[in-house]
């Protein structure tokens, strides 16, 4: 029993250099992922970004397109009549 004891403590002695390696090289492999992780958030959030900048240059667009005609029709139906009394006068 007394020698199984040492021996079990040599060995433990030799595997705590590899237990110290296996954990860096967790603790390596976990920041890599963390890090990928935070450079995909901030690509999606880049994305996303970039699409409400689209909606809302469509939506101007689309406002610039649809305002102007309810305020256009109101002055050629005005402006029309002018034009035609200046060539009936000329």
């Amino acid at each position: 029993m007394k020698g199984e004891f040492a021996e079990a403590v040599h060995f433990s002695k030799l595997a705590e250099p590899l237990k110290d390696s296996l954990n860096r090289r967790n603790d390596a492999r976990h920041l890599e992922q963390l890090k990928q992780r935070l450079e995909a958030e901030k690509y999606d959030e880049r994305i996303r970004l970039i699409e409400q900048e689209r909606e809302f240059q469509k939506w101007l667009r689309n406002a610039a397109l649809a305002i102007p005609v309810p305020v256009r029709w109101p002055i050629s139906w005005e402006y029309l009549p002018v034009q035609y009394e200046k060539r009936e006068a000329a």
